[in-house]
This record gives C-alpha cells, structure tokens and sequence, in this order.
C-alpha cells in the first residue's frame, strides 16, 4: 500500500503507525511488495537510527545545559539585587538614626538655650525689681532724719581652706590615669604632694586598665582588620538599637535556633577593653540568630 509522499508500507500495522506519525490519511493500494531489508540495510538503518538518538540526546543535553545556565545566571542576578537592597535599606537607617540624632541634639540645644534665655529675664527682672526698692530706699533715707551710726559689728574672720587632713602614716600612693595634671613630674599632684608633705617615698600609680587600653590602640593603630571589625560590631549595634521591630526579629531569630538572646552591644561609653570583649562574645553567641535574620 502507498501512503502519501510515496512511501511504500508493507502491513496494516505500518500503516496505522505511518497514519499517526505523519497525518496523512489518504493511501492506495499496490500491488508491489515491500521487500524485505537485508542485513547491511539494517545494520545502515540500525545505526541512523541510533545517530539520531544520539544527535537529539546532544541536542537536549545542550538544552538542559542553556536553561541551567540562565537559571544560575538568574539566581545570581537576584541575589544581587535582594544583597542591594538590604544594604540600601541598611544605609537608609543608618542615615535615619543620624538624623534622628542630629535633631534629637538640635532640641536640646533649643532647649537649654530657651532655659537660659528664661534665667537671663528672671535675673533682669529681680535686678530691676531690686534695684527700684534701693532707689526708694534712698529717696526715703535722704528725706528722713539721719540715725546716730550705730557700733560696728565685729565681722566673722573670712575661712580660707588651705590645709588638708591627710594621715600621712597611712599616704603610700595614688593612682590616677596618664594625664599631665595627675603624672607631671613638676606640676603634677604626685609631684605637689611628695613635695608639700616633704614625702618623697609617695608612689603614683598609672591605672593598669587604662594602659592596657593605650596600648591596645597603638598595636591596633596600623591593622586594618580592627578599623573593620569596630564598624562592623557598631553597624550592627545601630541597626539594632533604635528599631524595636529588628530587635523582636532577632529574639524570633535566637528563638529558632536555639539560642539565648543576646542584644548587640557597642564599644564606646568607656575605653575599658571589656566592652570589646562583650561586644565580641554576644556577636559569636548570637552570629547564627543574625545571620538568619539578615537572610
């Protein structure tokens, strides 16, 4: 039997087959015969056959390779948007709490400026006030006869507070930070008070917190990494401190992983190296919780 196109189908099964696969559904009938294929035309068909599986096994590898590619090329497009805006909406609240601290410290100078401008009248006022009643009152002594001047009184002597009631048995030092006024080897107080108390055996002690910070800032002073790991601990402090909706995140945060809530803490305040230590330990205890709330 012919199908359309002129190809030659030998049973009802190849026709059917034919019928499906092409759509074609006008066929003749023939009296020729489909002739058997020999061995080398099936080994030549065996192996189009399997060049094609091949050819179209390429072709969907080569598929699959392209839309894996644009969906990494797109993965990462948007994690790069989603790293943008969190680091604008992180950049917008920091700018917001400058600004709320620039016009939190604008109102308390209006403020103590509006105190001040109200002492400056009241003063004014009572000088004015006082200063009308001594004109009356000389007025009135001017005009009224003048009283016999009474017996001075004996004034109390002035006190002058000129001495100090130190046990000097019990004066071994003083401790004091590394400032000129405190450690001056002329002009110093360790100084005045070995030589005003005649004690030259008066030790000053330098306080040993305070040294270790000083010191601590000279070896840090040329490492990058410090410079970094300060604005980091104060950028998540700030991120934190002012926004009561982060700080209920971050506990919701400590709460699915588990951990106990520590809020971020900052360095300044005082220059003891504790408040680095605690800034640095709550930020290990609490990295998982963050990260999980910055994500």
């Amino acid at each position: 039997m012919w199908g359309e196109g002129g190809v030659l189908l030998g049973t009802s099964e190849e026709v059917e087959f034919h019928a499906v696969k092409s759509g074609h559904s006008n066929f003749s009938e023939s009296t020729e015969e489909k002739k058997p294929l020999t061995e080398e035309e099936k080994l030549l068909k065996k192996r189009t056959l399997e060049d094609k599986i091949r050819q179209r096994r390429r072709e969907r590898e080569m598929e699959e390779e392209k839309e894996a590619r644009d969906r990494e090329r797109k993965r990462i497009q948007m994690g790069q948007e989603i790293a943008e805006r969190k680091r604008n909406m992180q950049d917008q609240e920091l700018k917001r709490i400058a600004e709320e601290r620039k016009k939190e410290k604008m109102e308390d100078k209006i403020a103590r400026q509006k105190v001040k401008e109200e002492i400056e009248r009241d003063r004014q006022a009572r000088k004015e006030m006082f200063g009308n009643k001594g004109e009356e009152k000389s007025q009135a002594a001017s005009v009224a006869p003048k009283p016999q001047p009474a017996p001075a009184a004996q004034t109390a002597p002035k006190k002058e507070y000129t001495t100090a009631r130190l046990q000097r048995k019990k004066l071994v030092g003083n401790g004091a930070d590394g400032a000129s006024v405190m450690t001056d080897c002329k002009n110093g107080l360790v100084a005045c008070m070995r030589r005003d108390l005649e004690w030259p055996e008066l030790e000053g002690i330098h306080c040993t917190a305070h040294k270790l910070e000083l010191a601590y800032k000279d070896a840090m002073k040329g490492v990058p990494l410090a410079k970094r790991v300060d604005l980091l601990l104060l950028g998540i402090y700030l991120f934190y401190e002012k926004c009561s909706l982060n700080r209920s995140l971050l506990k919701q945060a400590h709460e699915i992983c588990q951990l106990p809530f520590f809020i971020p803490t900052r360095l300044g305040d005082t220059r003891w190296l504790p408040r680095m230590l605690q800034a640095l330990e709550h930020l290990q205890k609490s990295y998982k919780a963050i990260v999980l709330h910055m994500q």
